[in-house]
């Protein structure tokens, strides 16, 4: 019993051994493609310091591809996909306040109501306020013309209704220039909003083609590419 033991063990370790030693031959075998940044492709041992950032292919003695190290990104792929991350997160923030273009259209709309309430009654004030000029002024006419001079509570008032006037008109510029403020600060978030929404749709509009084209590179993956 104790020798059948030991006779499997060694079997055991014998199985091991050679599994061992085949896995480092397999690595003792490999060879790596590479570019050079002249544009050569070579093939060696070792990958040049100069060719790592490339990307290379790692092949086993059969000249066969093992696996792919892909080439380190450029400048300006970095770049792009820090902005890339940085759009995303604008975007999450944006969908965060508005779920949809509608939605800050209506706030947007709401903001630009509420001025427009102002604006109409600084105009009515406006008109109220020339109704009262005429009438002043109409007396003042008549007092001018029967010789008399006009009373000095009415050229005053004359004179704050004017002025009155016109704070009225600036007080409605302001207005009208903090409604295209409003308008122009949410016109970015809408237009991105609905950018967000076509390619939404699209994705909704394209399924079967979008799992056509994910199963289609899986089974080229799958196969490999023997040299």
């Amino acid at each position: 019993m104790a020798f059948n033991e030991l006779k499997n063990l060694g079997l055991i370790l014998l199985i091991m051994s050679v599994s061992s030693i085949g896995h480092g031959d397999e690595r003792a075998g490999s060879y790596y493609r590479y570019t050079m940044p002249d544009g050569r492709t070579e093939v060696g041992r070792q990958v040049p310091s100069v060719a790592v950032d490339s990307g290379y292919e790692v092949l086993d003695k059969r000249m066969r591809v093992i696996w792919t190290v892909k080439s380190a990104p450029t400048a300006a792929e970095l770049a792009v996909k820090r902005k890339a991350t940085s759009q995303q997160h604008l975007d999450e923030k944006l969908l965060q306040i508005f779920a949809t273009s509608e939605d800050a259209e209506r706030a947007r709309d709401r903001k630009i109501s509420a001025l427009d309430v102002i604006v109409n009654i600084s105009k009515g004030n406006i008109l109220r306020l020339n109704i009262e000029y005429e009438t002043l002024a109409a007396l003042a006419a008549s007092k001018l013309r029967r010789g008399q001079v006009v009373p000095e509570h009415v050229q005053s008032n004359m004179v704050s209704i004017e002025r009155q006037i016109q704070e009225a008109q600036a007080h409605i510029r302001s207005k009208e220039i903090a409604k295209s403020e409003i308008f122009d600060g949410y016109q970015p978030d809408i237009l991105r909003l609905r950018e967000l929404e076509g390619k939404t749709a699209e994705g909704l509009d394209r399924p079967d083609q979008d799992i056509s084209q994910s199963v289609s590179s899986s089974a080229n993956e799958e196969q490999g590419g023997s040299i």
